[in-house]
Formats: C-alpha cells, structure tokens, sequence
C-alpha cells in the first residue's frame, strides 16, 4: 500500500493536508492488465518508458490513479473503492497535485508505481528492470529497487 500526504490548497484558500491511500490487489491488477491491453506489467513499464505520447502517458498515470485509491475500513478489512470516495478524490486539488507530480518526475512516477502494486509483483517488475537492456539508467535507477513491504510515504 502506498500512503502519502498531500498538501494543497483547496476551493475555499485553505492549505489542507490529506493522508490518501492507494493499493491494488493482484485480481485488480490482472483486470487492469487484461482490459488495457498491455497484459504483462514490463509492457505498462515499457510504454511509460519509451511512449513519447504525453496524452497516453497521462491516461495510464491517470487510470492508475483511479483504480488504486481508496479509503481502508476502520477495522482494516477493507479498502474501499467505490465510484463515490475516487470521485471524491478525483473532484480535490489533492488529485491535483499528485497527478502533476507524477508525470514531471520519474522518481515520484516510479516510487507510486512500485507503491501500489502487491510487493511480489514489484520483485517481478525488479527482476525486469535488472534484466533489460532497452530501458534507460536513470529509469531502473527509479523502479530497480527493491520494495519495502509497504511504503508509506508521508511528504
């Protein structure tokens, strides 16, 4: 799971900072592998890296986003992802300033993509990133590294 703080300024001028959560089960994965039709997740990598279409970049930022946020339950049982509570977050500044950070800064890209993935499916996309040889240095240097079991990122 991937938890972060954002701070931001909202509609009334307030500075606001929330605590947002994002995650993605290996079912989750597998769906939005399947329906966007990449269906290994060194092909999502692959085309973050090399598509030098900003318009498609931003789509799949844009899609990560929305499908990993939610909300946990009080007793930790579930993450809640209804289409009301993603709205939510989408319809904030949080949304905001998340999304901009994440496709001007590779660093911030690669930290939420290893993030909110199950963290033996970041050792898969590890093992790919040390493998390859078509990806750029400074990319692996970002999504190479091994995962914690959970980051929590609060900035």
């Amino acid at each position: 799971m991937y938890i972060r703080d954002i701070t931001y300024t909202d509609f009334n001028g307030e500075e606001r900072t929330d605590t947002c959560c994002f995650h993605l089960t290996k079912a989750e994965v597998v769906d939005w592998l399947t329906t966007s039709g990449d269906y290994t997740l060194d092909k999502v990598v692959e085309k973050l890296v090399s598509s030098h279409n900003g318009k498609e970049i931003m789509n799949i930022f844009k899609d990560m986003i929305r499908r990993s946020y939610g909300v946990k339950s009080l007793d930790g049982k579930r993450f809640i992802k209804t289409k009301e509570v993603q709205d939510e977050f989408f319809e904030s500044e949080a949304y905001s300033v998340l999304f901009m950070e994440l496709v001007t800064d590779a660093a911030k890209a690669g930290e939420f993509f290893m993030g909110i993935l199950p963290s033996d499916l970041s050792d898969e996309i590890n093992k790919f990133m040390k493998d390859s040889e078509n990806l750029p240095e400074e990319f692996k240097k970002y999504f190479g590294e091994k995962k914690p079991e959970a980051i929590e990122q609060k900035k």
